[in-house]
Order: C-alpha cells, then sequence, then structure tokens
C-alpha cells in the first residue's frame, strides 16, 4: 500500500509525472525496441 502511494505521487523532477507512468513507458519502449524485426 505505501509503495503504490509512493509510485503514484508525481515527482518535479520528472517533470511532475508519476513514477509508476515513467516505469510503463519505459517498459513499453523496451518491449517494442527488442521484438521488432
Amino acid at each position: 500500500k505505501i509503495q503504490q502511494r509512493i509510485n503514484l505521487r508525481p515527482r518535479k523532477i520528472l517533470g511532475f509525472k508519476q513514477p509508476d507512468v515513467i516505469f510503463k513507458e519505459q517498459l513499453q519502449y523496451a518491449q517494442s525496441e527488442c521484438c521488432s524485426y
């Protein structure tokens, strides 16, 4: 529960985006890069 609260709080250093959103964006990008042939 605490981890979820931390990851869903916007961060100034991330341009006021949530760390969880940034992680999901990066994960999606990595998957599209590695598996596109």
